[in-house]
């Protein structure tokens, strides 16, 4: 009873497309991640004039198994180091809708001018029915404040 994939990019953002693992076939397990990852990766920024940068965004996960290996992560790399912001492992309890994220990079890394973003999803456990969607991401110089979830940790909480 629940999508595997979105029907429909988050509403109000600039435009109708996301980022999908798999929107194709007639069955959820014919164009799901298989046996692996599957990763995006954000083109080179610059980040040096930001006072305090916020990484904002909207992910779509599903998995149909409720244990396992599987896993929805966001990294971020400085051009010298490379840290995870979020691991969405177990804990799939925000299945089959858009969650909207803001997480404030600087509790993370040091923001510079050589800046790459991960997101990256897996199918560890053979023959789960795996997917991951991302929408409405931006950078930003605040915290949103509209309905968004601040995801504040030090390196250390997690």
């Amino acid at each position: 009873n629940q999508y595997s994939n979105p029907r429909f990019d988050i509403p109000n953002d600039c435009s109708n497309l996301a980022f999908v693992t798999g929107n194709t076939g007639s069955t959820p397990y014919i164009d799901d991640v298989d046996d692996g990852n599957t990763m995006l990766t954000s083109p080179v920024f610059d980040l040096t004039a930001y006072i305090h940068p916020y990484l904002n965004f909207s992910r779509w996960i599903y998995r149909n198994i409720a244990m396992g290996n599987d896993y929805f992560k966001v990294k971020i790399s400085n051009g010298t180091d490379t840290v995870e912001m979020e691991n969405i492992g177990n804990n799939f309890d925000e299945m089959s809708a858009w969650k909207t994220r803001s997480i404030k990079i600087s509790d993370y890394i040091i923001p510079g001018s050589q800046m790459n973003l991960f997101f990256e999803t897996a199918d560890v456990e053979p023959q789960n029915l795996v997917e991951a969607g991302l929408d409405y991401f931006s950078i930003t110089d605040t915290l949103l404040n509209s309905g968004v979830e601040d995801i504040v940790a030090s390196p250390k909480e997690k």
